[in-house]
């Protein structure tokens, strides 16, 4: 936390321009829900701002790309599908469609016990994550539907899981915190789960420009004469 009196929250963002109450929800901790970001280089998408206390600056968290409103010509709707398909999905099942084994979760190392829990389909303790300077129990357990591993996080209080948070907003907070890897705490985009540095050259170059520049070496001064 940092005191009240040092946050400070830009009145603009993207083409976001925030007035006074919507400046004061975020200085206050509150996040602004869905608004249409467009970026710079004509980037379309939503996505909630939220002030981050580590930046100290505003951040773009669960943003979601728009799909374009004019019709698109034939031969452009299947290059793009050309291009959805080269790019790699992790797919977390096997040819038969049984879950494939998952040997850490949220950076937390799984031994082959807990390994073994979860293949078999059942609700796997994973382990303590710290997440704003709040505890977790991270349960995980794969979801036959979805054929995906589903995330709970028991709330901890002196040591014991006291109740359950609210997932989709633990995980806000994990990719918000996420940016505090010294490699990626000055990308935009939001992370991908257990990324650890810009996965292409536009992070590259987020990461680049917020970096502090070496100041120049001062040559030292000779005695007067």
């Amino acid at each position: 936390s940092i005191p009240y009196k040092d946050v400070y929250v830009k009145n603009k963002i993207c083409n976001i321009e925030l007035d006074i109450k919507e400046v004061m929800q975020l200085k206050n901790g509150g996040t602004l829900r869905d608004r249409e970001i467009i970026t710079k280089d004509g980037r379309h998408f939503k996505a909630d701002l939220r002030y981050s206390i580590d930046r100290r600056d505003l951040g773009l968290i669960n943003m979601t790309s728009l799909k374009q409103k004019e019709n698109v010509s034939q031969n452009e709707a299947t290059g793009q599908s050309e291009s959805t398909a080269k790019k790699k999905v992790y797919n977390f099942t096997d040819a038969e469609g049984n879950p494939k084994r998952l040997k850490q979760w949220y950076r937390i190392p799984m031994d082959e016990h807990k390994q073994g829990e979860y293949l078999a389909g059942n609700n796997v303790e994973v382990g303590v994550l710290n997440v704003e300077g709040k505890d977790y129990m991270v349960y995980l357990q794969f979801n036959k539907e979805k054929k995906m591993p589903e995330s709970s996080f028991g709330v901890m209080e002196n040591g014991k899981v006291v109740g359950f948070a609210d997932a989709s907003k633990v995980q806000a907070a994990i990719n918000l915190q996420g940016k505090t890897n010294e490699a990626t705490k000055n990308v935009t985009d939001k992370l991908d789960m257990g990324q650890t540095e810009p996965k292409n050259q536009q992070q590259k170059t987020q990461q680049k420009k917020s970096e502090p520049q070496e100041a120049p070496k001062k040559k030292p001064k000779g005695p007067k004469l």
